[in-house]
This record gives C-alpha cells, structure tokens and sequence, in this order.
C-alpha cells in the first residue's frame, strides 16, 4: 500500500463472503486485510482463508491504482495551482511596477509640460512682445506727424530708428508714436536752447507736409543766420 495513504476501503457485498466463514476464520481474514494494507507480509496456510482474501487483495490493489491515479492527478492540479499562483503573484507585481512607473512617468510627463509650458510661454510672451511692436512706415510717420501738427522731420526720425532697428538703447522700440513725441519736445528744447544762446535769430524750423494719392510730398523751411 502507499506510504500516505491512510484508509482503504471494503465494499458491502464481502458480507456474503465473510457471513459464510466461521467467526474465528472470518477475525483471522480481517487481521490478514490490515496487515496486508499496512505492507506486512502475510503467509496465508488456510486454504479457506487463501480463497476468501484473494479477492479482497485484488479489490485493494485495483483501489489503489486508482488511488495513485487520483493522488498524481492532485500532485499536478497543485503545481499547476501553484505556478498560476506564483504567475498572478508576478503580474500583480508587474502591474504594481507598471503603475508605480506610469504614476512617476505622469508626474515626469506633467513636470515637462509645466516647464514647456513655462518656457513656451515665455516665448509667446516674447512673441507677444514683439509683434506688439510693428515698425512704422514712413507714411505712418507723416501722416501721424502732420496730425498732431508736430515739427518733427518724419524722414529724419524714421531714417534713425530705421538703422538701429527700431532700437531704443538695448530694448526694442514699445511705441513709436510716443518716441516721436519725444523728439518733437527735444526739437523745441533745442531751437529753445538756440534762440536763448543766440544761435537763431529767426523763428524755428517749421515743416509742412502735402499729401497726394500717390506718394508723399516732404518740404522743409528753414532760415539761415
């Protein structure tokens, strides 16, 4: 019998085989059954006796052949119980693993957008800044000037800012209009200036501007000491 295993089993029908032996052959037949189940050896005299376990003996070998079947049957659903066990374990692993690296990757990912976002936006904002700022045309230049009936020489204030690119010191140029304004109060400093040290006898230069649909037409004043 195998080393494991623990209980046999008799079937009901060896009643008509042990009901028609005497008391004394039939305890003698079970003690025979349990040391032979037990894997101790048996010498059997009895012809009686030999006749009435030898179909006990086969019904225990045929039981445990199919108990070894059973029982290899179990050892394999185990293992395989095991290894799905062990690959369940392994996936659960990897999915931790998996989000734990897609939860880092999302703050990485939302770190980098933060930044491009910073950075882009910088840009825009320099963009913005840039486009903010539109160099005028020499028209626009008249065309504002002779609005606020200023002094200034358009082709003079374009020309200079013109070749410093719209410079004004080491940022570019916010307004243009307020830069002409600016030149218009240095101009009349200037004649200021010029009059009160005596350098201009006569009335500051004036410009006057005619406009056609085709060009512009600029023409300068001025009085010579």
């Amino acid at each position: 019998m195998a080393e494991d295993k623990k209980s046999f089993v008799l079937y009901t029908d060896l009643l008509k085989v042990v009901d028609h032996l005497p008391d004394e052959i039939a305890g003698k037949l079970f003690k025979i059954i349990l040391k032979y189940v037990n894997d101790v050896e048996v010498d059997i005299e009895d012809l009686l006796l030999k006749i009435a376990f030898e179909p006990i003996r086969l019904q225990l070998q045929r039981n445990l052949a199919k108990w070894d079947v059973i029982k290899e049957k179990r050892s394999l659903a185990g293992k395989k119980s095991a290894e799905i066990k062990k690959q369940n374990a392994t996936k659960s692993t990897h999915v931790e693993s998996v989000e734990q690296t897609a939860t880092k990757s999302t703050v990485n990912v939302n770190d980098n957008v933060s930044v491009n976002v910073n950075v882009n936006g910088n840009v825009i904002n320099k963009e913005r800044e840039n486009k903010r700022f539109s160099p005028p045309s020499l028209l626009e230049v008249q065309t504002f000037i002779v609005e606020k009936k200023y002094g200034v020489n358009a082709t003079s204030f374009w020309n200079f800012y013109e070749s410093k690119n719209w410079m004004v010191g080491k940022n570019k140029m916010k307004d243009w209009k307020k830069a002409v304004g600016g030149w218009e109060s240095r101009e009349k400093d200037n004649s200021k200036n010029k009059i009160q040290n005596g350098q201009q006898n006569s009335n500051p230069t004036k410009t006057a501007y005619e406009f056609s649909v085709d060009r512009v037409i600029e023409t300068y004043s001025s009085d010579t000491e």
